[in-house]
This record gives structure tokens, sequence and C-alpha cells, in this order.
């Protein structure tokens, strides 16, 4: 199999394993809602979007109080880009609360 097939089928598995996460957190937490599969492949698809771009900046401005809790701190830029996924697909994809976010992410 060519390299690129490869890259390209490991991707989409890689996003619809995180729908497939998403859907699961819609199911068991009342906090937490996905209208359907496709919006939580939406959003894995944006998730993983500002994980690239978006996370190194909340790494770099969140550094000094990561430094402090020794890395404790750090699930929390991830309810963050929760939080900014949440903001961009409206009632589509809704996260409330910080407790449960936190560790679903």
């Amino acid at each position: 199999m060519n390299k690129k097939v490869r890259e390209i089928v490991s991707l989409i598995l890689e996003l619809l394993t995180g729908a497939l996460s998403l859907m699961l957190a819609s199911y068991l937490f009342k906090s937490f809602y996905v209208e359907s599969f496709w919006y939580a492949c939406l959003a894995s698809i944006l998730i993983s979007v500002f994980s690239v771009y978006l996370k190194p900046l909340f790494e770099f401005l969140t550094l000094p109080i990561n430094m402090l809790t020794l890395g404790l701190s750090s699930p929390l830029i991830n309810v963050l880009l929760l939080k900014v996924t949440s903001l961009v697909l409206g009632n589509k994809f809704i996260v409330s609360g910080w407790i449960i976010p936190f560790f679903i992410a």
C-alpha cells in the first residue's frame, strides 16, 4: 500500500474514532450534547484543526500556570478547545460546564 494512502486512511480512522468518542460522551453525560453523527464528525475535524493551530498558542499562554501546577492544568486547554468548537458549531454541539469536559478531554 502506498504511503500516502496509509496516511489518508489513518487520518480518516482517527477522525471517525474521535467522532465515535464524542457520540459516546454525548450518550453518557447530560452536559455534553451532539445532535448527530455528522456533527460529531465535523466537531472531530474542528477539534483536530484547533489542536494543530490553537493548542500551541494556548499552551504558550498558560505556560506559567502549567509550571506551577506541574502540568495538572493542561487538560484545561483541551476543555478550552471543546468550548471553542462548541462556539463554532452552536446548538448542534453543546459543551456546558467545566467538570465533565475536564474528564472527557
